[in-house]
């Protein structure tokens, strides 16, 4: 017996931090937290962006959650598209991109073709099982794709979203979200 009848188990809960509200000043975001953020984009966590002030190097949707000295994590912020402007001196590819993440209703799939071909787009769970066909197109066109998803009878956890063109394939994590 692990307990008795008299036995007392104390329980502190932790306040969860507020939700940040970001903003943009000129090519800077600013959280209004002033520690314990951690900026993201479509991609998932910007690897070192920890501060108040981000300066994004990419244009992408950012957004920020803050974590407590406890390790409670706020919800997401708001978020913002910044623009980089400058010249990327970037060669075209295949690329998948998926946001918000997490998500809770609506997920945007957003992928670039570099040639027109067949195009499989599937939702797998974390045994990599295929649960969900989004789509199936034998002849999409080269270019820039958006793809809006609304997951019905999907139940919160971590999702994979695996596109396929060609002999392209990548997979993102995503994560649904109560």
């Amino acid at each position: 017996m692990l307990f008795s009848d008299n036995t007392q188990l104390s329980v502190e809960v932790m306040p969860i931090p507020e939700t940040p509200v970001i903003e943009q000043n000129q090519n800077q975001l600013i959280s209004s937290a002033a520690e314990g953020n951690q900026w993201f984009n479509r991609e998932g966590p910007v690897e070192g962006a920890v501060n108040q002030i981000f300066e994004p190097t990419v244009s992408d949707f950012y957004h920020v959650v803050v974590m407590n000295a406890a390790g409670c994590e706020s919800e997401a912020s708001n978020e913002i598209y910044m623009t980089v402007v400058g010249v990327e001196n970037r060669i075209a590819e295949n690329s998948l991109e998926v946001y918000p993440n997490p998500f809770r209703s609506n997920l945007q799939i957003s992928y670039n073709l570099l040639k027109n071909g067949p195009v499989r787009i599937s939702l797998h769970n974390l045994l990599g099982q295929e649960t969900a066909l989004l789509a199936d197109l034998t002849h999409a066109t080269a270019g820039n794709h958006l793809l809006t998803v609304m997951p019905a009878n999907l139940k919160p956890g971590i999702y994979f979203i695996k596109l396929q063109a060609g002999d392209y394939t990548a997979v993102r994590k995503v994560v649904l979200s109560e």
